[in-house]
């Protein structure tokens, strides 16, 4: 564990692009699943562990099928239709 305050610095926002400094001083903002935390005494470490918390995890999955779900209507929408099928379907 460090001796001293541990900061965002920008070593530590290119290593995790989803967290952003929040409004406080030693705190960072998880942009995955809206959570404020303090770096202040751990670091990287309370970095880690955060990573690891449910909620976080739980953010992180939803967000993925939520990501499938939209491609899949998206795609379901630009299927592959003939012309002559597209327009049948606007007459």
């Amino acid at each position: 564990m460090p001796k001293r305050r541990c900061s965002f610095n920008p070593k530590l926002k290119t290593q995790f692009p989803n967290l952003r400094d929040a409004d406080e001083i030693g705190k960072v903002l998880c942009t995955e699943c809206k959570s404020v935390f303090s770096i202040e005494h751990g670091g990287i470490s309370d970095i880690k562990q955060h990573l690891q918390k449910r909620k976080h995890v739980l953010a992180v999955s939803s967000s993925t099928s939520a990501n499938k779900l939209a491609s899949y209507f998206i795609n379901k929408g630009k299927s592959g239709l003939s012309d002559e099928s597209k327009r049948i379907a606007a007459e």
